[in-house]
C-alpha cells in the first residue's frame, strides 16, 4: 500500500512539474488526457482475450477499408479533382495536393499511416489464411490480395520495411523460416519495392522520403538541445516546431519519430524516469504465450518501428491498435473492472467533447475558407460550448470579426487567443493587421515581427513585415514634416 502511495505521489509531483514548464498549458492536459485513455483502456482490455472475436473484426475491417481504398482510388479521387478544382481556393490546399497525388489514404489520415494499417491486417489475414480450409481460405487469400493491392495503392515505401519484419518476426516465431520459403518471400518483397519506386519515381530518385525524416528529426533534435531537461511541455510540439524549421526543411507539426517528439516534448529527466518505471514493471507485465508471440509479436514489430519512422502513438487509430496489441501480450484476469471501467467512461468522455471541439473548429476553418461565414461562426459557437479552453476557435472568430469590420471585438477576440498562446504566429498576424488598422503602428511593426519570429518559413507573415516596415516608416516620415511645417 505504501508503495502505491509514493508512486502516485511521484506521478503527481511530476505531473505539476511538467505542467508547470508547458508552454502551452491547455495543450498538455489535453496531450495528458490523450494518453491516459489509451493507459485506462490498456488496463481494461487486459482481462478479456480477442481470440475468437479477432478472425471477425479482421476479416469485416478488412473487406470495408480495402474495398473502400479502391474505390477511392478510381471513383472518388477523380470525382474530387474535377469538382475542387474549379474553384481550388475554397478548399483546403493540403488535401486537394494529397489527392493530386493519386495515393490513397481509405478511412485513415495518410497514406503512411494507412500503410501501416495495411501491413497489421495483412499479416493478420495470412495467419488465418494458412490456418484455414474450404470456403474461409478463399475468403482470406482475396482478402490478401486486395491487401497488398492497397498497400500498392497507398506508395507508401514504410510498407515494404512493414511487411519485410512483420513477416520475418511470424516466419520465425511459427517455424515457418525454412530456406523453400525464404526464396519466394524475398521476390514478392523486391516485386513491392519495385511497383512502390516504379508509381513514385521522381520521389525515390530525389530520395525526398529519407529527406523528409532526417529533416524533421533534426528539427526535433533542435528542440531537445535547447530544453533538455523538462521539454517544451507535453501537446506542444505543434506549436513551437516552426521556430526550428531551416529554409529549405519540410515541414511538419510531428518528429515523425515518437521516442524524438516524447522527449522533445517532455524532456530527458521525465522520459528516463518512464523508462525506469517500465523496466521495474516488466517483470509483473510478462505473461506472452507461445500463441501470442505468434501472432502479436510481429504485429509489435511493426508498431514499433512505425512508430520511430513516422507519426505513431499521435494518431488515434495507430495508438488504438497498439494499446490492443498489449493488451493481448500482456493479459491479467481479475483487475479492479469496476474502478477501470469508472475511470475509462469518465476520460472517454471528456475525449469525446475534445475530438467533436477540435472537428467543428476543422469545419470551422472549412467553411470560413469558402466564404460561409455565418456556418463557420456557427461551427466555432458549436466548439466552444464543447470545450471553452480550445483556443483555435478563437482565431477563427477574430479572422471572422475582421472580415466584418468588427475591429473592437476582433481585438479583443485575439488578445485571448494570445493569452492562451503567445507563440502563435498567426494570432500575431491577426493582431498586427488589427493595430495598422487602427493605425497603431508600432504595434503593428511589433507583431508582425512576432509573427515571423515564430514561424520564419511563413511567406505571407515575412511580406506582411516588410510592408509593415515601409508603413511605419511612411508615418514618421509623414508625421516628421507636419511637425517641421508647424514650427
Amino acid at each position: 500500500m505504501f508503495k502505491k502511495i509514493f508512486f502516485i505521489f511521484i506521478v503527481l509531483f511530476i505531473f505539476l512539474l511538467e505542467y508547470s514548464f508547458s508552454i502551452i498549458r491547455v495543450d498538455f492536459i489535453i496531450s495528458f488526457l490523450y494518453f491516459f485513455f489509451f493507459f485506462i483502456i490498456f488496463t481494461f482490455l487486459r482481462n478479456y482475450s480477442f481470440k475468437k472475436i479477432l478472425p471477425v473484426i479482421t476479416g469485416s475491417v478488412s473487406l470495408i477499408i480495402f474495398i473502400y481504398g479502391i474505390v477511392q482510388k478510381y471513383i472518388l479521387f477523380p470525382i474530387y479533382l474535377n469538382t475542387f478544382f474549379s474553384g481550388a481556393e475554397t478548399f483546403p490546399a493540403a488535401y486537394i495536393e494529397r489527392i493530386k497525388t493519386g495515393r490513397i489514404f481509405s478511412i485513415f489520415t495518410l497514406p503512411t499511416q494507412y500503410s501501416f494499417i495495411c501491413s497489421i491486417l495483412i499479416i493478420l489475414i495470412f495467419h488465418y489464411l494458412i490456418n484455414s480450409r474450404g470456403v474461409k481460405r478463399v475468403f482470406w487469400t482475396i482478402l490478401l490480395l486486395a491487401g497488398f493491392f492497397n498497400l500498392v495503392l497507398s506508395g507508401s515505401f514504410s510498407s515494404v520495411l512493414y511487411i519485410f519484419v512483420g513477416f520475418t518476426m511470424y516466419f520465425y516465431f511459427s517455424g515457418f523460416l525454412k530456406k523453400e520459403y525464404i526464396a519466394p518471400f524475398l521476390m514478392i518483397l523486391s516485386l513491392l519495392v519495385f511497383i512502390i519506386t516504379g508509381t513514385r519515381f521522381s520521389e525515390a530518385k530525389k530520395l525526398e522520403p529519407i529527406k523528409l525524416r532526417l529533416s524533421n528529426w533534426s528539427q526535433a533534435v533542435r528542440i531537445i538541445k535547447e530544453y533538455p531537461s523538462f521539454g517544451v511541455g507535453m501537446g506542444n510540439y505543434a506549436n513551437v516546431i516552426p521556430m526550428y524549421i531551416k529554409s529549405g526543411e519540410a515541414r511538419s507539426i510531428y518528429a515523425h519519430n515518437f521516442p524524438l517528439q516524447f522527449i522533445a516534448e517532455n524532456g530527458i529527466f521525465v522520459s528516463i524516469f518512464l523508462i525506469l518505471i517500465l523496466l521495474l514493471n516488466f517483470q509483473k507485465l510478462y505473461s506472452i504465450t507461445s500463441e501470442s508471440k505468434k501472432i502479436f509479436l510481429p504485429l509489435f514489430s511493426i508498431f514499433i518501428l512505425y512508430n520511430l519512422i513516422d507519426i505513431g502513438l499521435y494518431f488515434f487509430s495507430s495508438a488504438i491498435i497498439g494499446v490492443i496489441i498489449l493488451s493481448q501480450m500482456y493479459r491479467k484476469e481479475n483487475v479492479h473492472n469496476k474502478l477501470v471501467g469508472s475511470v475509462m467512461i469518465i476520460v472517454s468522455i471528456l475525449y469525446i467533447f475534445i475530438n467533436f471541439s477540435s472537428s467543428y473548429t476543422r469545419d470551422g476553418n472549412l467553411l470560413m475558407s469558402q466564404k460561409k461565414y455565418n456556418e463557420s461562426f456557427n461551427m466555432y459557437k458549436k466548439s466552444m460550448f464543447l470545450n471553452k479552453f480550445n483556443y483555435k476557435n478563437f482565431n477563427g472568430l477574430a479572422t471572422l470579426c475582421l472580415i466584418k469590420k468588427k475591429y473592437e471585438k476582433a481585438e479583443k477576440t485575439i488578445g485571448t487567443s494570445l493569452k492562451y498562446n503567445f507563440e502563435s504566429g498567426y494570432s500575431h498576424y491577426v493582431k498586427s493587421k488589427i493595430c495598422q488598422i487602427n493605425k497603431k503602428y508600432f504595434s503593428a511593426l511589433w507583431h508582425s515581427l512576432m509573427a515571423v519570429h515564430f514561424n520564419r518559413e511563413n511567406g505571407m507573415y515575412r511580406k506582411w513585415s516588410l510592408y509593415m516596415k515601409s508603413e511605419l516608416s511612411r508615418f514618421l516620415k509623414d508625421d516628421f514634416t507636419d511637425k517641421k511645417e508647424k514650427y
